[in-house]
């Protein structure tokens, strides 16, 4: 709906699109049930970006190519999620995809969060974040609750993974991008601005983007767009900091 509205406005918009999703059976099919929570929660509140670096390793299907596992990297403040396909789980390919794809393009976070598994908590992993000045945590065991944020990423991605088909599905790798990018570019539900903005600062274009009319408003200078960008991170950090506490208080509540 959010993605829709920032392009598109007719009569009747709201109910065309819940009736446009509540008719597709791969949709319906692949929403899952919410459970209300029936214990005291207890929640792992970041207040600023990358402090802390959520990692996990969730399991698929095998596709053509042998992969079977994603390792998942998820920014506790931001929520803005990394997926790797890897064919195995070891420690050396952990340590490789944290150094090349996340700390060389994002930097390094504070801490890195993650459980009790061997390839996330061994010797090599402990070796890396302690040359990088990383602080290194994990979740109780058998408590997979403790990394939520994870947790809750990887639910969604293997309910968009129903949504492809068969063939589609035997090559998900060539599709992990995609759907990364499609989370990423919906506004969150505990921050209300898409983990896209909150990173960038700015609205991905989407495809259908080339569809609406008139254009946004140039800078006049490179130090102008610094500086109006800064602004836009600072309210967006802000307003995302009030929505997560107040998302946490309700989920207490509850």
């Amino acid at each position: 709906m959010a993605l829709v509205k920032r392009s598109f406005a007719w009569p009747g918009r709201h109910g065309n699109i819940k009736r446009y999703v509540a008719q597709c059976k791969i949709c319906a099919v692949a929403k899952e049930e919410f459970v209300s929570a029936k214990a005291k929660v207890g929640t792992i509140e970041a207040s600023r970006p990358w402090e802390v670096l959520a990692m996990d390793i969730t399991l698929l299907e095998p596709s053509r190519d042998g992969k079977e596992n994603v390792l998942v990297g998820t920014d506790e403040f931001r929520k803005f999620a990394l997926a790797f396909p890897t064919k195995n789980q070891k420690a050396s390919t952990v340590a490789n995809i944290l150094v090349e794809e996340i700390f060389y393009r994002f930097g390094c976070p504070e801490r890195v969060l993650s459980d009790q598994g061997r390839n996330l908590e061994g010797q090599l992993v402990q070796e890396l974040c302690k040359y990088y000045k990383i602080e290194k945590s994990r979740t109780s065991p058998y408590h997979p609750q403790g990394n939520g944020v994870c947790e809750r990423f990887n639910r969604t991605l293997h309910n968009l993974l129903v949504t492809l088909g068969k063939e589609q599905r035997e090559q998900w790798p060539s599709y992990l991008a995609s759907l990364t990018a499609i989370y990423n570019s919906t506004p969150h539900a505990v921050t209300g601005f898409s983990p896209h903005y909150i990173v960038f600062g700015v609205e991905p274009h989407l495809p259908m983007d080339r569809f609406t009319m008139g254009t946004e408003e140039a800078a006049t200078s490179h130090h102008e767009w610094v500086k109006k960008l800064e602004q836009t991170h600072q309210v967006a950090w802000r307003a995302a900091k009030k929505n997560i506490r107040q998302y946490n208080e309700d989920n207490r509540r509850r």
